[in-house]
């Protein structure tokens, strides 16, 4: 294999979903710098244009597991790909963008569009519970180095108003969601002169 066909982000454990591409060893990246390894043409992180067969193979079978990694894959590089110079990687994230790939912890595959960000203050807002996070074992990595590309995939940052009303009422949807944190953040909406997005309900 040449250096390009070796990819930084890429988990061994998906590794094999790809003829072309394969994962670094762990021992190589102890050894050498990210520098060295660019020098030698490796990839530091996975293209749309890589993935989106994968995914969409991976989606048609429910494998929610190689879909988690292969999210990280794609994300923690901090690419904007809807900027990209390169027209087979926009087109490819801009599919990604409306395909129904992204698990979450109500057991749905859904559109990046339909998933929150799990940073500490949407979790805090929603509730750890609330089923339209990824889930839970890869919030550490999405917020450690996902957030950025997260947002260029379409992901929600920020809950909607609709969606800090269903905080509020309580249910199944927000589990572990405090109603007065949430009611805190729509009143300094209000303030703010935000209008409520009742088609979000």
């Amino acid at each position: 294999r040449t250096g390009d066909q070796y990819c930084i982000s890429l988990d061994s454990s998906i590794s094999h979903l790809f003829n072309e591409l394969t994962a670094v060893d762990d021992r190589i990246l102890s050894q050498l710098s990210d520098g060295i390894l660019s020098q030698l043409g490796v990839q530091d992180t996975l293209t749309p244009n890589a993935a989106l067969d994968v995914i969409q193979d991976q989606a048609s079978v429910n494998n929610r597991e190689s879909l988690n990694n292969l999210m990280l894959a794609l994300l923690s590089g901090g690419e904007l790909w809807s900027n990209s110079e390169s027209a087979t990687s926009a087109e490819a994230w801009g599919t990604l963008q409306e395909t129904d790939w992204i698990p979450i912890l109500s057991d749905e595959l859904v559109n990046p569009t339909e998933v929150l960000f799990p940073s500490e203050e949407n979790v805090e807002l929603m509730g750890e519970g609330y089923q339209n996070f990824p889930q839970l074992d890869y919030w550490d990595d999405l917020r450690e180095k996902c957030e950025i590309s997260a947002k260029d995939l379409g992901m929600m940052m920020k809950p909607t108003d609709g969606m800090l009303v269903l905080a509020f009422c309580g249910g199944e949807e927000t589990d572990g969601a405090t109603p007065k944190i949430a009611l805190k953040e729509l009143t300094k909406r209000f303030t703010k002169h935000e209008s409520v997005e009742y088609e979000d309900l």
